[in-house]
């Protein structure tokens, strides 16, 4: 578990194992600010107003934020997949 967040879900503890590993690793490569939203949306579920006002940002940015980093994160799963 990394910043409150549960990567294992479960399953066979290898695929867990690699799966954490990828997350964490994923997680480094983050910006601070997108890091933090992440960590709050996933880790903490919290929802997107409630992030806006934590980080003193607007809804949209939160929400351009989130889609910016699932957008990398599938990117960067693919390239993990394809080694």
């Amino acid at each position: 578990m990394m910043a409150g967040i549960d990567f294992d879900r479960g399953g066979n503890t290898a695929t867990a194992a690699k799966r954490t590993d990828v997350a964490q690793a994923l997680m480094q490569e983050l910006q601070p600010m997108e890091r933090i939203v992440v960590v709050l949306r996933y880790g903490e579920q919290l929802e997107i107003p409630e992030i806006a006002s934590a980080v003193r940002s607007s809804e949209q940015h939160v929400l351009d934020t989130l889609s910016g980093v699932k957008g990398r994160i599938r990117e960067l799963v693919q390239q993990e997949l394809a080694c």
